[in-house]
């Protein structure tokens, strides 16, 4: 069985700049637009790609932010209970 085959229907312009674009290069037209095609298709993934990692970073950058707030808030609070600690054992020393 032979590959798959697909109609294309161009412009005269554009089957004219494919024309001379074959002539020198000796390749076929088929040659041309499948490797056109794949190229698109490739690009087409690449912005894709691009797209997911500039939403990964995003949701990265959500979740440092996050993450700094809560360590800030679990600081903080360890900090109060230090004070509240030294503020206990100043007062039971005064008692004593």
């Amino acid at each position: 069985m032979g590959k798959p085959q697909i109609t294309v229907r161009l412009s005269p312009s554009l089957l004219v700049e494919l024309n001379q674009h074959i002539e020198p290069t000796d390749t076929s037209k088929t040659d041309v637009v499948v490797s056109v095609i794949a190229k698109e298709l490739v690009c087409a993934n690449l912005v894709l790609l691009s797209q997911r990692m500039a939403e990964v970073e995003r949701m990265v950058e959500e979740l440092l932010v996050k993450l700094i707030l809560i360590l800030k808030a679990e600081l903080l609070e360890g900090v109060v209970k230090c004070q509240k600690n030294i503020s206990l054992k100043i007062s039971a020393m005064v008692l004593v």
